[in-house]
C-alpha cells in the first residue's frame, strides 16, 4: 500500500502541475455499504491485520495492524483520494477513473 500511496501521489502531483486540477491518485468505494466492507477487508488482510473471523472461529480484527491499516486508508481521503470518495459506490468510482480523473 505504501507503493500505491507513493505512486498515486507522484502521478497526481505531476498531473496537477501540468494543469490537470481534477486528477486524483486513487478512488475506491467509500460509501457505508457492502463495497466498503469488501475493500476494508482486502486492505486489512493484505496488510497483515487478519480477517474478521478466522476459520477456527477466533476474532482477529481487533489488532494494531488492522487499526493501522484503517488509519492509513483514512489518511488517503482528501490527499490521494477525493473527499467525496466517502459517498462513492462502484459507479461513482468508475466514473471518476473512466473520465481520466483518477490514476
Amino acid at each position: 500500500w505504501k507503493e500505491l500511496q507513493d505512486t498515486a501521489r507522484l502521478v497526481m502531483d505531476k498531473e496537477r502541475a501540468a494543469g490537470n486540477k481534477d486528477i486524483w491518485g486513487f478512488v475506491f468505494q467509500g460509501n457505508a455499504y457492502e463495497g466498503l466492507t469488501c475493500n476494508a477487508l482486502e486492505w486489512v488482510m493484505s496488510n497483515g491485520g487478519g480477517g474478521i473471523i478466522e476459520p477456527d472461529g477466533g476474532i482477529s480484527i481487533n489488532n494494531p495492524k488492522a487499526a493501522a491499516t484503517l488509519e492509513m486508508v483514512k489518511s488517503w481521503i482528501g490527499t490521494i483520494a477525493p473527499p467525496g470518495v466517502l459517498a462513492y459506490q462502484e459507479e461513482e468510482s468508475r466514473g471518476v477513473w473512466q473520465t481520466g480523473n483518477a490514476v
